[in-house]
């Protein structure tokens, strides 16, 4: 899974799983879902992400296997909190 944000638009893009995006479709005001094709979520787009989402933190719980990969880690990771 891949978290990008494009502060020049305002959007978080959230790519669930690596699968080519046959579809896509709104789920609310500025929230879009892709879909491969057969019809289960690849990709998540919040556009005005700032006014839906706390862009300052990420909380990632009980996640097995996690490796962490970024760029822009401005005040480290705390691991195991």
């Amino acid at each position: 899974m891949k978290i990008q944000y494009f502060a020049d638009t305002d959007t978080l893009y959230i790519n669930i799983r690596d699968a080519a995006s046959s579809d896509s479709g709104d789920l609310g005001p500025d929230m879009l879902a892709d879909y491969d094709e057969k019809g289960a979520i690849v990709a998540l787009t919040i556009e005005h992400a700032s006014m839906h989402a706390d862009l300052g933190s990420v909380d990632v719980r009980d996640v097995p296997h996690l490796r962490l990969i970024g760029r822009d880690l401005t005040e480290g990771i705390a691991v195991g909190q």
